[in-house]
C-alpha cells in the first residue's frame, strides 16, 4: 500500500506501511539521534570511480544506520539505560554524484541541491565563498556524519574509518561538535540558552512526549513527512525515499553578544536595566527555555530565581499581535511566526526546516554562563572558535532553508532583521528591531548587531540505503 506523505499523522513505525520505508532510510531525518558527540567528516573522492562505487557499496551495508535500527536503540535506551550503538550516517552533494558517474538527469531533482550552496551566495547574503574557512572553500563529493554517547569512542572510530577510507579519498576534514548542557542537564548553545525545544515532529511518541510536556492544542507540532522526504531517483525501490540536507558552519562571538544584550538592557531602561529580559526579547525565550509569549512584564526575570512554570512549546503570537511582550523580530517568532495552529492547518507555516545541528568548539567558557539583572556570572567568554554546526532536513531547499534564511531571518521590512541568524548590509535596521520599553506599548529603536558568522557549507541529499546497494 503506498504511503502518502502529505498525511498528517502521528506515526506508528512499528506499523506494517512504515517498517520498509523506515528500514530503508537512513537515521536523523524522522527523529535526531540523540548522542552526545558528533563527528562530520567531509570527503573529496579520488579518481577511481569505480573503486570508490564498489568500497561506498560495501561500507555503507556494513555500517549505515537505517531509522528503524535508532528506533529501536532510543527504546532500549529509554527502558534499559543501554547507549547506543556508533550512529553513521553518509550524504551526498551534487558534485559527489557527479563524480560517482551519475549524470544531471539521474541525481535528485532539487535545482538549489544541484547548483549548491555557494550558487545562492547572493540571495541568502552569505560571505563570498573566498571568505568561507578555507576547506569550505573548494567542492567536496560527501559527509560521514558519525555520533556516539562517548567522546573517546566517537574519536577511535571515526580515525579508523577515515584511515580505512584514504583508499578512496583524494583529501578530506573533520568538523567535531559536542552537545552542552547545564548542570541541570538542559541542552544549550554557546549563547547560554536552551536549544532544539520547538520542532516538527512526525512519531507518535514524540507527540505523546509533547503533550505532557505542555500540550498541543494551541501549537500543534505534528507534520507531514512530506516536509522532510522525498523519493531517491536512484534507490531502486518504490520505498526508496530520501531527504535534502543543508549544513553551515556558523561562528558566535560569545563576548560580543552578552556585551552587546547588557547595551540593549540600557537602551529600553537605563535607570533599572534587565539584561535577562533584553535576553529574552533577543531570542524569544529565557535563558531557562521558558517563552516570552507566556510571560507577564511584571514577573521577575532573574535567570537565578527558581522557575515553577514548566517549559513547554505549546503556545502562540495571536494575544501580542503589536510585539508589545514578544519582538516581532525575536529569533524564534521570526523564524516560526506561528500563524497557524501547526503543519495541519490550512495557514500554517510549510517552510519549516527539522533541524539536526550541535554545537562545536569548548563550552566550559559559556555551560555556567547566566545572567541576573545585576552582573553577569562568568566573564570568560569567547569571541572565535566556537558555533554552531547547523544542519537541518526538508524536502525543498528553496522553499524551506533559502525562504527561511532570505525571506524571514534576513528581511528587515517591516518587523526588522534576526538578531540572531540574520544576515545582510551593516548599516542601521532602520526599519525594525523596535524593542518594548514600557507595559503601555512603548518601543525603543536599537540595532542588535550581528554575532554569527557564516563561515561555509553546502547542500548534501541523503540517499535510501538500497541506493548504495546499486553501486556497481
Amino acid at each position: 500500500m503506498p504511503i502518502n506523505l502529505a498525511a498528517v499523522k502521528a506515526i506508528d513505525p512499528d506499523s506494517p506501511q512504515y517498517q520498509r520505508l523506515f528500514n530503508n532510510l537512513q537515521g536523523n531525518i524522522v527523529k535526531g539521534h540523540s548522542r552526545n558527540y558528533a563527528v562530520c567528516l567531509f570527503l573529496r573522492f579520488g579518481s577511481e570511480r569505480k573503486k570508490t562505487r564498489a568500497w561506498l557499496k560495501e561500507f555503507c551495508a556494513l555500517n549505515l544506520t537505517s531509522t528503524t535500527t535508532q528506533i529501536h536503540e532510543a527504546r532500549r535506551y529509554r527502558k534499559y539505560r543501554v547507549e547506543g550503538s556508533l550512529f553513521v550516517n553518509l550524504y551526498l552533494t551534487a558534485h559527489g554524484y557527479r563524480a560517482l558517474g551519475f549524470r544531471e538527469n539521474q541525481m535528485p531533482a532539487d535545482t538549489k541541491f544541484r547548483r549548491g550552496m555557494a550558487a545562492s551566495q547572493e540571495a541568502l547574503a552569505d560571505p563570498t565563498q573566498e571568505e568561507w574557512h578555507s576547506n569550505f572553500q573548494h567542492p567536496f563529493d560527501a559527509m560521514v556524519l558519525l555520533a556516539h554517547g562517548n567522546r573517546q569512542e566517537l574519536i577511535g572510530s571515526a580515525r579508523a574509518i577515515r584511515e580505512e577510507m584514504h583508499v578512496i579519498l583524494k583529501d578530506s576534514f573533520v568538523e567535531m561538535g559536542n552537545v552542552i548542557r547545564t548542570t541541570e542537564g538542559q541542552v544549550i548553545e554557546h549563547f547560554g540558552y536552551a536549544d532544539g525545544l520547538s520542532q516538527p515532529l512526525f512519531l507518535k511518541d514524540d507527540i505523546d512526549k509533547a503533550m505532557r510536556r505542555g500540550g498541543i492544542d494551541r501549537w500543534n507540532p505534528l507534520a507531514p513527512l512530506s516536509s522532510i522526504l522525498v523519493p531517491d531517483p536512484l534507490g531502486g525501490k518504490h520505498f526508496a525515499y530520501g531527504s535534502y540536507l543543508v549544513f553551515r558552519k556558523l561562528e558566535q562571538n560569545v563576548a560580543a553578544f552578552h556585551k552587546r544584550l547588557a547595551e540593549l538592557a540600557k537602551a529600553i531602561d537605563n535607570d533599572n536595566p534587565d539584561v535577562a529580559r533584553a535576553g529574552a526579547y533577543v531570542v524569544g525565550r529565557f535563558q531557562d527555555g521558558r517563552p516570552l509569549a507566556l510571560e507577564k512584564a511584571t514577573e521577575s526575570t532573574d535567570a537565578n530565581m527558581p522557575v515553577q512554570r514548566a517549559v513547554t512549546n505549546n503556545f502562540r503570537y495571536e494575544d501580542d499581535v503589536e510585539g508589545t511582550r514578544c519582538p516581532m523580530h525575536a529569533h524564534i517568532r521570526k523564524l516560526n511566526p506561528r500563524a497557524g495552529d501547526g503543519f495541519g492547518a490550512a495557514n500554517s507555516s510549510v517552510c519549516q526546516v527539522v533541524r539536526r545541528g550541535i554545537p562545536y568548539g569548548r563550552s566550559t567558557a559559556t555551560v555556567n554562563t547566566r545572567w541576573s539583572n545585576s552582573q553577569w556570572t562568568n566573564s570568560i567568554l569567547p569571541s572565535s572558535g566556537v558555533g554552531l554546526l547547523f544542519m537541518c532536513f526538508q524536502s525543498d531547499i528553496g522553499k524551506q532553508f533559502e525562504f527561511m534564511q532570505s525571506r524571514m531571518a534576513n528581511e528587515q521590512h517591516p518587523t526588522g532583521r534576526d538578531p540572531i541568524v540574520g544576515q545582510g548590509d551593516d548599516q542601521s535596521d532602520v526599519a525594525g528591531q523596535l524593542w518594548p520599553s514600557s507595559e503601555d506599548g512603548e518601543k525603543v529603536h536599537f540595532d542588535f548587531g550581528k554575532h554569527v558568522k557564516m563561515c561555509g557549507g553546502e547542500y548534501f541529499f541523503a540517499p535510501s540505503l538500497s541506493f548504495f546497494d546499486t553501486l556497481v
